[in-house]
């Protein structure tokens, strides 16, 4: 890792600026703890990573993220997951479950 350079730095900040407009706010009030506990038992991952996975579940979303293990998760109960460089990277978006 090196140091951002100024055209790296101006493409970060517009897919920053642009997330507001992408992404679902979800307030953690409205996930049900009880759906967390059995996906974090079930998955043996920590609540707040379990929070995560019930979040998009619940709502029927993929889930975005760099965990490893937190993908494989979410992939074994069915759900799409994608990386930051699916989604932004060269790449073509992909979907875990195969």
């Amino acid at each position: 890792m090196g140091i951002i350079d100024e055209k790296a730095s101006g493409a970060l900040s517009s897919v920053l600026q642009s997330l507001p407009d992408i992404m679902n706010v979800v307030l953690f009030e409205k996930v049900k703890t009880t759906t967390v506990l059995e996906i974090a038992k079930d998955s043996r991952l920590t609540f707040y990573d379990a929070s995560y996975i019930a979040m998009a579940k619940d709502r029927n979303e993929p889930l975005v993220t760099e965990d490893v293990h937190l993908a494989k998760a979410a992939s074994k109960m069915g759900m799409r997951t994608y990386t930051t460089t699916h989604l932004f990277g060269s790449e073509s978006t992909k979907n875990a479950q195969g």
